[in-house]
């Protein structure tokens, strides 16, 4: 069933935060339109002109046209044990012009798979999900970076000059949440008991 966009935020809150699925590609499949596509966006100057994007639209960088392709693109990109995809907030859009859309603001670090293996420092992504207004489900996926591609691919080619102030500095730690375990409703026996009530 077609689920408020409130509440549809609060779960793929809860799924990103526990599967951190932008680095893992553990999706669950029950939150996306059949004709989902996804892309990330780079609407910077250097990029621009480095591409002649013409800028009338969004720049579309590694475009996937399926949910099957993009975890794909996703577990060829990203190592998922060295990967983190840390949740900061997943809330309902703002803007005027943003019906049906519910961005996720969160933190990427760790290690692609791209090349020999190469660490990624910290940076901020914000994704939006544009929501099907009938079937209440997710049909196109846009990643925001908060630096520009060619800003991650030489921190992480040549990450002294991150060091030395040359590229934009890592993103701030992110705090982990305090996840609270709803599976067990009663304690195993008194000493718990009295220790839940203390």
């Amino acid at each position: 069933a077609k689920l408020p966009l409130g509440k549809l935020a609060n779960l793929l809150d809860e799924k990103l935060y526990q599967q951190e699925w932008f680095v893992t590609g553990q999706v669950d499949p029950s939150f996306f339109h059949e004709n989902f596509e996804h892309y990330h966006q780079d609407d910077s100057q250097w990029m621009t002109m480095l591409t002649g994007h013409s800028g009338e639209e969004p720049l579309k960088l590694m475009p996937s046209s399926s949910l099957e392709s993009y975890v794909e693109h996703v577990q060829t990109m990203f190592d998922p044990n060295e990967s983190r995809a840390q949740v900061i907030c997943t809330e309902v859009a703002q803007e005027e012009d943003a019906d049906q859309k519910i961005t996720c603001t969160w933190r990427l670090s760790g290690r692609t798979n791209l090349l020999w293996g190469l660490d990624l420092k910290p940076i901020l992504v914000q994704t939006d999900f544009f929501i099907h207004e009938s079937t209440g489900l997710i049909e196109k996926q846009v990643d925001r970076y908060s630096i520009p591609h060619w800003d991650i691919f030489l921190s992480a080619m040549f990450p002294t000059l991150t060091t030395w102030g040359i590229m934009s500095p890592p993103a701030d730690a992110v705090a982990e949440r305090t996840v609270v375990d709803t599976t067990r409703q009663h304690p195993v026996n008194p000493v718990e008991a009295w220790m839940a009530r203390a």
